[in-house]
């Protein structure tokens, strides 16, 4: 029952809305381009990253939720508490991560270039 309700919640409600996104971040960076001048699209730049941060959301839910807390801390004597922060701390690395690399590639395009 779970797996529809998953299947019907994705397909109505969470892949038109990330079709939209990725549509409007299909809009290129350089309005007019030289011939010699490679195209560079932000859209992977900001795809994987969102990607991971998902993935991940997906695997600390349950502990940024304080799901099964009392058993968590029965286990291994720490509390959930830090989830949350270090799920927030790894999105803004990897995104971080991301706009270094996009920099990084506009630069070396840009010299190439000119």
């Amino acid at each position: 029952m779970w797996f529809a309700a998953a299947v019907v919640a994705h397909d109505l409600v969470l892949f038109p809305r990330y079709a939209l996104a990725d549509r409007l971040l299909s809009v290129r960076t350089d309005r007019q381009p030289s011939d010699n001048h490679r195209k560079v699209f932000v859209r992977n730049y900001i795809r994987v990253p969102a990607q991971g941060a998902g993935l991940t959301l997906l695997v600390f839910l349950p502990g940024i939720i304080d799901q099964g807390g009392p058993t968590y801390q029965a286990a291994t004597g720490q509390t959930q508490q830090p989830f949350l922060g270090r799920w927030v701390l790894l999105t803004a690395t990897m995104f971080a991560a991301s706009a270094v690399s996009y920099a990084l590639h506009l630069a070396v395009l840009r010299r190439i270039a000119g």
